[in-house]
């Protein structure tokens, strides 16, 4: 029927023909043939394709001839709430650009720009998907031709307030892209960059959707230019670091190629105080969760050069990074394998001068606590505990962690050996407990005090029978310094207890650390000094070897004259009654511990009736000295007040005894005048005495550190604090000594005596005499800024030496 319509040959006749029957009308229905075309079913695309044929000879004719009714239904369709028909209304634009090129183009690009600033969604979102339709069948010099106008539209599109529409918009971008390459890239990137500089938050935020669009469209090329231009500040902006995070979401695995740039970028930015630190956290969180299992060596490669930088931001910086890592890095990406030397580097940063590094590096190893299994923590342990002690080395003045003066710092690092002293074997709670000691020593008092708990329950419920004595002792040990920090009261009686089991062990090391763990009790608290002698009394009247005989006399003394004023009469007559028979004792040790605790008693009781008969057992044999020295010992510890006679009476004997340090008993001596020496009422001349025969001792090199030259310090600070005068005439040559003492070195304790005799000559003697050289000598030991070495305290290593310690 349509064949018969042809009046001739000649092109579009059959048009021409149903032109003259319809008229204009016919347009609009070759339009929407021409649409059918690009319909989504393929049966009607053919049967459409087949109709224009049989009407249309020449198509470029034909549709030039229709753009004026086609455009707008096309547009109409593209605008449609209908998927299917904005689908086929773009095909349909871009059938048409491909058949018209530049005929069309230069008409179409400002009607659809028009319909980018609809206020209708749907009406943007089709014009979009025209674009990308128009891009794709466009050829490259078209599109070059009118590239500042596409860009334009395409800016528009992308940073539209429409998810869909920035969706299709990225499509029309990566069209454009595939077609004039990079130089599009460039030109939509800086723009979008300058929208990220407005201080027009809805800008800023319209700026980031158009920048994930475009690196969603096309990743590599967009990256390979946006990464350098956010990377080109040191210090981030709050509008690069927001963008950072979304377009590493949008870009995935292909931002991994630009870590090289953007990891010391980050690191230096994390180190900078900046109020938006939060924002660059969560940028480096989404930049770490990209990063693949081929790529995280990168990653570790830059946090430990970073870590060990000189640069604050960088070790700042990088410190941050690791506390980012941990916890949102899938386990199978392997960081786990290189948790030891991160936290060697991490924990080395304890003793940075910066608080903010130290700050950084806190919460970062508190990180890799919480984020390692816990089955690790005993395996690095050895690691913890040796950065723990390399960040405590080199420092003046009493030994401690830095970074263990801000609060909460221990929890980084306690996982560690709470969790290698319960599971383990023995010997690895042995070197547990002992670092924990250690570690303990290294943490401020008033820091400890609310980790007292978490530690001593895991200590109190392990320790047994069952464990060789050198874990006991470690075990001992890190419960004593527990004691000594002050915050232990809620577990008086558990340690009381466990102290007293201890005393009368075999092994002497453990009676010695129980000991010390008791005095250190009794010292800080109010302890029940009843019970303790109750139980302490049962324990001796059970025992028969002296060497325990011995230690259990000395916990009682230690009972008696830490908490005198709680002891009661009838148990003060029942211990004396039970303990006086072992002064009789062939063991020395035990018969002078049971003289101390009977003195202590007397004291106590304010019996006197025994004074005379040890004052003259002073000029007895030396086993009779030797007890008679501990009983006064006792005694002395324990009363408050003592006048001139009561003093002058053994004082003279014990001055001669401590004249001659060859005497078997002059150490014995030393500790009876130490607890003399507390008293202001001794003769003068006797004081006088006191002060030649110290000197004696401190100015010989042959006693140079050893337990009597060591205790005659300590009895020399006793007597300048009562009488200064008495050593007046001595004052010179003493400094001296003391001088060339210090200058020769030794333990902490030792050093700090020496140091504490210097500080009271000077505040109480005339030094004037003393050389230019040795006065300048003694300010800056005294200061604290002469160099020292601090050691363990190895005269305490034995029992006998218990009886030079201050009890």
């Amino acid at each position: 029927a349509l064949k018969r319509l042809r009046k001739d040959k000649s092109a579009n006749s059959c048009v021409e023909a149903l032109y003259s029957l319809i008229g204009v009308e016919i347009e609009r229905v070759l339009s929407l043939v021409h649409i059918m075309k690009s319909d989504l079913q393929v049966m009607v695309r053919t049967e459409a394709n087949n109709v224009w044929k049989a009407l249309v000879d020449n198509t470029p004719s034909m549709l030039r001839r229709l753009t004026p009714v086609l455009i707008p239904m096309l547009l109409e369709a593209l605008g449609s709430g209908e998927a299917d028909h904005r689908e086929v209304a773009g095909r349909a634009l871009g059938d048409i650009v491909m058949r018209l090129g530049d005929a069309v183009i230069s008409n179409l690009i400002p009607i659809l720009q028009k319909g980018l600033r609809s206020k209708d969604t749907n009406t943007r979102h089709g014009v979009s998907l025209g674009f990308a339709e128009l891009l794709k069948a466009a050829s490259k010099t078209q599109l070059l031709a009118h590239m500042s106008v596409l860009t334009r539209a395409i800016i528009s599109a992308i940073t539209d307030t429409d998810e869909m529409v920035r969706q299709t918009a990225g499509m029309a971008f990566e069209q454009l892209h595939r077609q004039v390459g990079v130089k599009c890239t460039e030109d939509i990137i800086e723009e979008l960059m300058r929208m990220l500089g407005s201080d027009d938050p809805d800008e800023v935020e319209s700026g980031i959707g158009g920048l994930v669009q475009i690196v969603e469209a096309r990743p590599r090329p967009v990256l390979s230019v946006l990464v350098p231009y956010l990377c080109q500040e040191e210090t981030i902006s709050e509008q690069h670091a927001s963008a950072m995070e979304q377009v590493a979401g949008a870009a995935g695995e292909s931002l991994v190629y630009y870590l090289p740039t953007i990891l010391p970028w980050l690191i230096v930015g994390l180190g900078i105080d900046v109020p938006h630190a939060q924002e660059i956290r969560d940028a480096t969180v989404a930049i770490l969760q990209c990063v693949d299992e081929d790529s995280f060596y990168l990653v570790m490669q830059e946090l430990k050069n970073g870590l060990k930088s000189t640069e604050v931001p960088a070790r700042r910086g990088s410190a941050i990074m690791v506390a980012c890592l941990c916890p949102n890095v899938d386990k199978d990406m392997g960081w786990e394998d290189h948790a030891e030397s991160l936290a060697q580097s991490v924990i080395r940063l304890y003793a940075a001068k910066e608080e903010s590094v130290r700050l950084s590096a806190i919460e970062a190893m508190t990180a890799i606590t919480t984020s390692l299994s816990k089955e690790r923590h005993p395996e690095l342990l050895s690691t913890v505990h040796s950065s723990v002690l390399v960040a405590a080395r080199g420092l003046t003045g009493p030994i401690s962690v830095p970074a263990f003066t801000i609060p909460k710092s221990l929890d980084s690092v306690l996982p560690y050996y709470l969790k290698s002293l319960v599971p383990g074997i023995t010997d690895g709670r042995e070197n547990a407990a002992r670092s924990l000691s250690e570690l303990i020593e290294l943490t401020p008092p008033e820091f400890l005090g609310k980790y007292v708990p978490t530690i001593v329950g895991p200590l109190l419920r392990i320790i047994s029978d069952k464990m060789p004595p050198p874990a006991r002792q470690a075990i001992l040990e890190a419960l004593t310094l527990l004691v000594a920090s002050g915050s232990a009261k809620a577990f008086l009686p558990q340690l009381q207890s466990t102290f007293v089991k201890n005393t009368f062990e075999e092994a002497t090391g453990t009676r010695l650390m129980a000991l010390k763990g008791l005095r250190t009790l009794l010292t800080r608290y109010d302890a029940k000094v009843e019970s303790l002698i109750m139980e302490l009394s049962n324990a001796l009247k059970n025992q028969r070897a002296p060497e325990l005989q011995t230690s259990i006399v000395r916990a009682l003394t230690l009972g008696l004259v830490h908490k005198s004023a709680k002891v009661s009469a009838p148990s003060a007559t029942n211990l004396c009654g039970l303990v006086l028979p072992l002064i009789a004792s062939d063991h020395q040790p035990l018969a002078v511990g049971a003289a101390k605790c009977c003195g202590a008693t007397s004291a106590i009781l304010s019996n006197t009736g025994d004074f005379e008969s040890f004052c003259s057992n002073l000029r007895s044999s030396p086993v009779e000295q030797a007890t008679a020295l501990g009983w006064f010992t006792g005694y002395f510890g324990c009363v408050d007040k003592a006048d001139s006679a009561l003093v002058g009476k053994p004082l003279e004997k014990i001055l001669e005894l401590v004249s001659n340090s060859a005497d078997v008993n002059c150490l014995l001596a030393l500790r009876a005048l130490h607890k003399i020496m507390k008293f202001d009422s001794a003769p003068p001349p006797l004081l006088s005495k006191a002060g030649t025969a110290l000197n004696s001792i401190v100015c010989s090199s042959s006693l140079h550190g050893t337990r009597i030259d060591r205790k005659a310090l300590l009895c020399l600070i006793r007597l300048l604090e009562c009488n200064s005068q008495s050593v007046m005439h001595l004052a010179v040559p003493l400094a001296q000594a003391i001088l060339k003492k210090a200058a020769a070195k030794g333990d902490a304790s030792y050093v700090t005596s020496l140091r504490q005799c210097l500080c009271k000559l000077q505040s109480g003697c005339d030094l004037s005499k003393l050389p230019l050289s040795s006065r300048n000598g003694l300010k800056e030991f005294v200061s604290g800024a002469a160099a020292q070495e601090f050691a363990d305290d190895s005269e305490l290593d034995d029992e006998q030496a218990l009886l030079d310690s201050e009890i």
